[in-house]
């Protein structure tokens, strides 16, 4: 990769911190305006982005394969939401575990990566959005086969009660910002080039699956969890 795509990933990672700041200004005023369907939607945006900036950050750093063709993670990220959110979950699974930044990785059985977050419980609000409770969220649609309006209440009442509930709205919402004030010290300067070289090496020992196809076994990352004490 030349200096100037570095460049560009340089800017993107950026931008995309400053974007997330901003969605989650806006979400925070539906959220004051008890808007909170609309302002989960926001949100998830908002951590999207976050997700943007996690790889663009570590490619323009020098810690992940730079190389678009043999990095999946890269290729996608900016057209698959379900990657992005695959990518957040990595950040989170980093930061209630307090391992090494894992979040440029998808895990191969999703589900049980969720409930591996939820044994910790600090951001499992967060971790119950996907791809379709974003879209629902969105918009109303028609569910064909059973022939009635689709709405987030009648696809998933339990979803429905999660997102409307005010108490859980301003935890998410506070779980963002402080999410977004970590992203910010790492672009600042945050970690220090011993920091860096030790994510290096930690990228380095990872399965060389994980750049191919974008995923890890999450047996794989529990064990090094365990292995780190945590």
């Amino acid at each position: 990769m030349s200096k100037e795509e570095l460049q560009l990933f340089k800017e993107v990672s950026k931008l995309s911190l400053e974007n997330a700041e901003q969605w989650a200004k806006d979400a925070k005023l539906l959220v004051d305006a008890s808007s909170l369907k609309h302002a989960s939607v926001l949100m998830q945006f908002a951590f999207e982005e976050i997700a943007k900036f996690v790889v663009c950050w570590h490619v323009a750093e020098g810690m992940m394969p730079k190389e678009r063709e043999n990095n999946k993670l890269i290729k996608e990220v900016f057209s698959d939401h379900k990657i992005k959110n695959h990518i957040l979950l990595g950040f989170m699974l980093n930061l209630v575990q307090g391992t090494p930044l894992k979040e440029g990785f998808r895990t191969k059985d999703y589900s049980r990566a969720i409930k591996f977050v939820e044994k910790r419980t600090l951001f499992k609000n967060i971790a119950s959005y996907s791809d379709w409770l974003r879209q629902i969220c969105t918009h109303v649609d028609i569910y064909w086969k059973k022939g009635k309006v689709l709405t987030l209440e009648a696809a998933n009442k339990s979803a429905a009660d999660n997102i409307m509930n005010p108490k859980i709205a301003a935890e998410r919402l506070q779980g963002l910002e402080s999410t977004i004030s970590y992203m910010r010290k790492i672009l600042d300067g945050g970690i220090s080039e011993q920091g860096k070289n030790t994510l290096r090496e930690f990228y380095k020992s990872m399965p060389k699956e994980a750049w191919k196809t974008g995923e890890i076994p999450i047996e794989w990352f529990e064990k090094v969890s365990v292995n780190e004490g945590t």
